[in-house]
């Protein structure tokens, strides 16, 4: 075998430790443990806890403050409409039924994550360029962007209720998978034991799948927490755009791994689901 046989290999082999893998197993939310220790619950349901936790902060004793300067001739008018849309960013959990459009669809999805420009090295010395991925609006370790999007359409006016996959570079979406009945895909986000979503009227999910094996090549175990905050990246871009076109969205860690894995036709050990959001109209 070639040295670059050896190479293109090592795209397909696993670089992740098992002391990573049973981390990751440990962590996923299955039926037979989603009752096991509901602290949430408790907490939620007592005011003084969930008082006392939201509200602490870090106190570091008998330390030197020094107030942030309010200098209004850096605050620019384009500055200002960006403090309003941050504003205006929010957890929507009540939608309504109607559902959105594909344009709005798409505009959330091309606006949310894209590809900004090319991405060509120059070396100082040798004056050689290398091409790389092309730069996007959200910044990744190594410039890898291991995170990919699938979006499940469930109201989605103009588009057959489904999955598809988010194909930023060819700017379009393509089919994964179809259904129609929405209570399997909804019973994978345990619809029936929450009542704080209107599960009902949500237009879809966006679901952000991180290809471990194309971080974890160059980073291993490491890649890991990389790909995790690619993850809150995109989803703060996903907050601003739709609270831009008043499209309502909620991040959503509450979902079954195995059978949304199952669900988006995941491959084992290299693809794995590390966030969710609903979005629709409000």
């Amino acid at each position: 075998m070639g040295n670059n046989d050896e190479l293109a290999n090592l795209l397909y082999t696993d670089q992740l430790s098992d002391a990573t893998k049973d981390f990751l197993e440990a962590i996923k939310i299955t039926e037979y443990n989603f009752y096991d220790n509901r602290i949430d619950t408790q907490i939620n349901s007592s005011d003084y806890f969930h008082d006392l936790i939201c509200n602490n902060t870090t106190e570091l004793g008998n330390t030197k403050r020094i107030k942030l300067s309010d200098n209004k001739e850096l605050k620019s008018e384009r500055l200002n409409v960006l403090i309003e849309i941050f504003n205006k960013r929010k957890s929507t959990r009540n939608y309504d039924e109607k559902g959105i459009t594909f344009d709005e669809l798409s505009v959330l999805l091309s606006t949310s994550y894209y590809n900004v420009c090319e991405n060509i090295f120059t070396n100082s010395k040798t004056k050689k360029s290398q091409v790389f991925h092309p730069r996007r609006n959200i910044a990744s370790g190594g410039g890898l962007y291991p995170v990919d999007i699938y979006v499940i359409c469930l109201k989605v006016d103009g588009l057959d209720n489904g999955i598809y996959y988010y194909n930023i570079d060819n700017e379009c979406i393509e089919g994964v998978n179809s259904f129609e009945n929405n209570q399997e895909i909804l019973d994978s986000f345990f619809s029936k034991n929450r009542t704080d979503i209107e599960f009902d009227k949500i237009s879809g999910f966006i679901v952000f799948v991180g290809n471990l094996n194309r971080v974890s090549i160059k980073y291993r175990d490491r890649g890991l927490i990389y790909s995790i905050i690619d993850v809150g990246a995109l989803m703060q871009c996903f907050y601003i755009t739709s609270a831009t076109l008043n499209i309502g969205c909620c991040g959503n860690g509450g979902y079954y791994d195995n059978n949304l894995h199952s669900v988006l036709k995941l491959i084992n050990n290299q693809q794995l689901v590390l966030g969710t959001m609903t979005f629709g109209k409000i």
